[in-house]
């Protein structure tokens, strides 16, 4: 019977209608879901958005800010892999420049930056010149940006391997480029000598012809800037950017002489390192990948003090300070208001460029035994001897060598020699090349 009763209590439950809870007559908890609201956390909320600044309009711009940040890292990276991907090509054209210079010389000038002579001077091309059997010959350019007794030290070290001249390019134009108040001479210092040098190869030239004089360097260490000064007209643009020469030129310097500008090439035994690269301006500033990289390597080579009086800023104590002073005090802010420190670097690296943060490397020091040998005065060595140890004293009894390192060093570190006996010396070569090469055409 009881076992009759829960059947049929379980069908009634099967086919009963479900109840609903009525609002009103509901119990407290009886299936309805709890909700952990709390006003007092809502209104703190409120309260705080209410105290900050923060609106829509900074948002959007704080957001614009990042963005234009991104974009301009991106397009920075662009370039940076561009030139990376044209850097082959470029150099593979530019080394078929070189080589077209050295065939087509006689002379080979290699130009150097007073600042870091050494790291401009390329194995490479000496290598090449040697092999060649052309004559080398090093000016010291932009003497201007290092102290008298370092350049003296400089010339006094690189003369143990191959004539080497002082030299100050500072041309009107060149001035207005490298913006450097150092530049006060009217013309150029350092271009009689090195012309009166030039001049003694051609006088032993057949008549009737004339030497070529290939100028060969690093971007942007004065090859164009010397040019000009030799030719005392701007027969060569000039700019402080890198790579402006971009195709072999040649200039009628005078009779008998002839130059031949070409590109600078970035050389790789000479620049492993793209931060040595940036320091040695072969690279376009923009183009950096690494500003920041760069000016740590800076501050490592100049006084901190120099770099205190120049941007006038207080002590620091590292990179990121000294980025950060410089761009509170040139107005180098993000949207927000930080410090740009890419656009604070970027600014400093014009600075060192264009000669304005002052520096210089000194010279190794040179052991007694590397004393150069000097040859024969009346002795004119051939290209064996281009690249090493030794050099000629005397060409012939018309041309002192050591005479005229003395008159350049003179004429160019303190002004003080005598410019007419130059003139005189010059004029006499002149007229002795001029009667040579009457008496080879008679016969």
């Amino acid at each position: 019977m009881a076992g009759h009763k829960n059947i049929k209590s379980q069908l009634a439950a099967r086919h009963s209608k479900p109840t609903v809870p009525h609002p009103g007559k509901s119990k407290k908890g009886q299936d309805i879901p709890k909700f952990s609201f709390k006003k007092h956390e809502v209104h703190n909320h409120v309260k705080n958005l209410k105290k900050s600044d923060i609106s829509i309009a900074s948002l959007a711009t704080e957001a614009q800010g990042q963005s234009a940040a991104f974009e301009r890292r991106e397009n920075v990276q662009r370039d940076v892999e561009a030139s990376i991907a044209t850097h082959d090509s470029s150099l593979k054209a530019y080394m078929r420049e070189f080589h077209k210079v050295v065939e087509m010389s006689d002379v080979i000038i290699q130009v150097l930056d007073a600042r870091d002579p050494m790291g401009c001077r390329s194995p490479s091309v000496e290598d090449e010149v040697r092999r060649s059997e052309k004559r080398l010959v090093g000016v010291l350019n932009k003497i201007d940006l290092v102290p008298k007794e370092n350049v003296e030290a400089w010339l006094k070290y690189l003369r143990h391997d191959f004539p080497v001249l002082p030299f100050k390019s500072s041309t009107q134009l060149q001035r207005s480029n490298l913006s450097h108040s150092s530049y006060s001479a009217s013309s150029s210092s350092g271009a009689q000598p090195l012309m009166q040098l030039l001049k003694s190869y051609a006088s032993n030239a057949p008549p009737g012809t004339s030497i070529r004089i290939g100028v060969v360097g690093l971007p942007n260490v004065g090859k164009s800037s010397l040019i000009n000064s030799l030719k005392r007209a701007r027969a060569c643009s000039v700019a402080s950017t890198p790579g402006h020469t971009k195709v072999l030129q040649e200039v009628a310097l005078d009779r008998g002489l002839k130059l031949l500008d070409s590109p600078g090439v970035v050389w790789d035994d000479v620049q492993p390192d793209p931060t040595q690269r940036t320091l040695r301006n072969v690279l376009r500033v923009e183009a950096v990948n690494d500003p920041v990289s760069a000016v740590e390597a800076i501050i490592s080579r100049v006084s901190w003090d120099s770099l205190q009086q120049l941007y006038t800023i207080p002590a620091f104590q590292n990179v990121t300070e000294f980025l950060a002073m410089v761009a509170m005090s040139r107005g180098r802010l993000t949207k927000g208001g930080a410090a740009d420190l890419e656009a604070a670097g970027i600014s400093i690296l014009h600075d060192w460029n264009t000669g304005k943060i002052p520096y210089h490397s000194t010279p190794p020091t040179v052991h007694p035994s590397s004393r150069p040998s000097v040859a024969d005065g009346n002795q004119i060595t051939g290209a064996e001897n281009v690249g090493e140890a030794k050099i000629v004293s005397r060409f012939g009894d018309a041309f002192d060598l050591d005479a005229l390192f003395r008159d350049a060093d003179a004429a160019v570190l303190s002004g003080d020699t005598d410019m007419a006996r130059i003139n005189q010396e010059d004029n006499e070569m002149e007229e002795d090349r001029r009667v040579t090469q009457s008496n080879r055409a008679s016969v």
